[in-house]
């Protein structure tokens, strides 16, 4: 490793991904303590040819207490969810994100993942969209 104590850009661009991330974290947190209104669910299903897991992010503010949550659902902290890396044996992680008031998890999740703002923008404006489906270079954009 580099030793002369500079950074590369893509390290710069990285810190500042990672302050942006936290700043919205610590908003969407700071408004559900205070009973906020951007409740959303999001569900999180980790899979390739032989395994399948689903998660159920918590700290999110949704209420659960509608939801089935069978022994096969493993819950996973807000933090983990937005700074730890998906497990190796993952190939596709699928993200369903639902709820009136999402905008500031849809943020969140299109800092951690790099997802194109075209994407971001058309899952921000649904009401005005028709389902498509688009291909980005490193992820694809499916709107239902």
């Amino acid at each position: 490793k580099d030793q002369s104590g500079n950074i590369t850009f893509e390290e710069f661009s990285e810190g500042i991904r990672l302050l942006m991330l936290r700043s919205l974290l610590k908003t969407t947190i700071a408004n559900n303590k205070l009973g906020g209104e951007d409740s959303v669910a999001t569900e999180v299903f980790d899979y390739n040819a032989t395994r399948l897991e689903r998660h159920i992010v918590e700290g999110l503010g949704q209420d659960t207490t509608d939801m089935t949550i069978s022994r096969s659902v493993q819950p996973i902290s807000i933090m983990d969810f937005f700074f730890a890396d998906r497990p190796d044996w993952v190939t596709v992680r699928w993200i369903n994100i639902t709820g009136r008031k999402a905008s500031h998890t849809m943020k969140m999740t299109a800092l951690k993942y790099r997802l194109h703002p075209l994407a971001l923008e058309d899952a921000l404006d649904c009401e005005n969209q028709r389902p498509k489906a688009e291909s980005y270079s490193s992820h694809y954009f499916i709107m239902v």
